[in-house]
């Protein structure tokens, strides 16, 4: 792992959620964590359309996008969207598509998914509902899964004065 401030780009992590509210936050918090201690790229995470809970909004709809990209600018490299040659390959179905194994620890996606990121450039994880063991990771890694990194919900942040 590179030192804070030092980026070195191993790929791109796209990330579907599935799941509630909280069960998101959570996921994407694990997903930062995961996508610095790779140093890796994360696009800005997408809803997952086809669970059970079926609901059309998107991440921008429920999490401020921008206060997420530059509350963690200093940690990870944070995208609203792929450039547009690797958008062409995801749009053609050139990309390795995978559920994580729920649960696993940081070396699961250091001995597994890097590879994979290294070798295919981009790896959607898909239906990432729980994601990352939180024992056993170094304290640099475990404070980026701190939810209040960014705000939570705009409904929340507007109704209640939070923000």
């Amino acid at each position: 792992m590179f030192p804070l401030g030092v980026y070195k780009n191993n790929g791109y992590l796209m990330v579907s959620c599935n799941g509630g509210i909280n069960q998101m936050g959570a996921t994407i918090c694990d997903m930062v964590a995961i996508a610095r201690y790779l140093n890796v790229t994360l696009v800005v995470p997408e809803r997952d359309k086809t669970s059970f809970w079926a609901d059309p909004s998107e991440f921008q709809d429920i999490f401020y996008a921008d206060h997420f990209i530059t509350s963690l600018r200093d940690e990870i490299r944070i995208l609203k969207k792929l450039p547009p040659r690797l958008k062409r390959r995801v749009e053609r179905g050139n990309v390795y598509s995978m559920p994580p194994i729920s649960w696993s620890d940081i070396s699961y996606y250091h001995k597994q998914i890097l590879p994979l990121i290294q070798k295919y450039k981009i790896v959607h994880l898909n239906k990432t509902d729980a994601g990352l063991a939180n024992n056993g990771l170094p304290s640099d890694i475990q404070k980026l899964r701190c939810p209040s990194k960014f705000q939570r919900s705009k409904i929340y942040s507007s109704d209640r004065g939070v923000g």
